[in-house]
């Protein structure tokens, strides 16, 4: 046999047992998914049965949802307005409270609201660790509305004397906002670290407060420089220089 003539059946040879091993694993695919057809089809069913259940839940329950919270909550605005904040905490005939209506609707936008209604129903109650619960359950992505939720709870903490906590954040709020509203924060931040007795904390917040907002005339910083010299005497910071 020739040279080329056994090239010729080698590539013969070869040619048959690729056809042979492309046709064996084409039968050896077909083979695995019709004995595993059902237990294929049951796990493919599972993730479009997850995107199903999350489409239905966005675009239609929690909707639904929130306009059923929406629908309480406005009965109980007027309340609100007139501070009787009993019936905001309690309810009454046909007015559901807004703490229950913040826990069966958390999820939903209304929900929230109620939550920072019944917190601040609490705050003014004196009921400060009922309060905070509440203030925990607020959010928000508006940055002015998540200071005030955050010195909302700083003010409870300084009700019950735990300064630390408050002076912590009022800072976090002052920095969430960090706008000419949420300047006061700074300043009340320092006070708090003062009250805890954490003078270089209160040094900073105070100076923050005089860097930001030197110029713009607003009352806090009229006389922070009084705060500033103060928290440095109790830090030791003038006997230093």
């Amino acid at each position: 046999m020739s040279e080329n003539e056994e090239i010729i059946v080698h590539e013969e040879v070869v040619e048959e047992s690729t056809e042979k091993s492309v046709s064996s694993f084409t039968t050896n695919i077909s083979n695995f998914f019709s004995e595993n057809k059902s237990n294929l089809i049951k796990w493919a069913a599972i993730p479009l049965a997850i995107i199903a259940l999350v489409v239905v839940w966005r675009v239609w329950w929690l909707p639904q949802r929130n306009a059923e919270a929406n629908t309480k909550l406005a009965k109980l605005h007027h309340f609100y307005k007139l501070d009787s904040m009993d019936v905001v905490l309690k309810g009454k005939s046909k007015v559901t409270s807004a703490p229950e209506i913040a826990r069966s609707y958390w999820l939903t936008a209304k929900g929230k609201e109620a939550a920072l209604m019944a917190a601040t129903a609490y705050l003014k109650q004196g009921k400060y660790q009922e309060a905070i619960d509440f203030f925990d359950k607020c959010k928000s992505r508006d940055n002015t509305l998540r200071a005030s939720i955050l010195a909302g709870k700083a003010s409870c903490y300084s009700e019950l004397k735990e300064y630390k906590k408050a002076g912590s954040l009022y800072l976090q709020a002052a920095k969430i906002g960090d706008n000419e509203f949420t300047a006061m924060f700074y300043k009340k931040a320092g006070i708090h670290f003062e009250m805890s007795k954490e003078y270089g904390k209160a040094v900073k917040a105070y100076t923050a407060l005089k860097t930001k907002y030197a110029g713009t005339g607003i009352q806090e910083i009229s006389d922070i420089d009084r705060y500033i010299y103060k928290a440095k005497a109790l830090n030791g910071d003038l006997e230093k220089n």
